[in-house]
């Protein structure tokens, strides 16, 4: 599973989202981070992925700041791979199970097809 995390600032709601994601998610994942922070977001972002066991997060920073929403969902999109995708914006905190529940109804769509 691929999980888009979209930034622009805010860096008190970022690592609130991250820290959710990785206490909350009981599937393995690769977190793709679209960032155009002008905040000390990038800073922390690298420092984080310095102090994980796992490579499991992907950072892109621009400094150019995105349009609108949509631009900066979409490339999170072309730099997924997974055949599971799950957006969250840098506001999103996960709960328990949340990831189950969302393999639960893929699995039943699937089965519906």
């Amino acid at each position: 599973m691929d999980i888009i995390l979209c930034t622009h600032n805010h860096l008190d709601l970022t690592i609130q989202a991250i820290d959710a994601l990785y206490n909350n998610t009981a599937n393995k994942f690769r977190l793709i981070i679209i960032d155009d922070s002008t905040d000390l977001t990038p800073k922390y972002i690298e420092q984080y992925m310095k102090s994980l066991k796992d490579d499991n997060i992907v950072f892109y920073h621009t400094d150019i700041p995105y349009v609108h929403g949509n631009q900066i969902i979409n490339e999170g999109f072309r730099k997924s791979e997974g055949d599971i995708i799950a957006y969250l914006g840098n506001s999103t905190k996960v709960e328990p199970g949340w990831d189950e529940l969302a393999y639960q109804l893929i699995s039943a769509y699937r089965d519906w097809e």
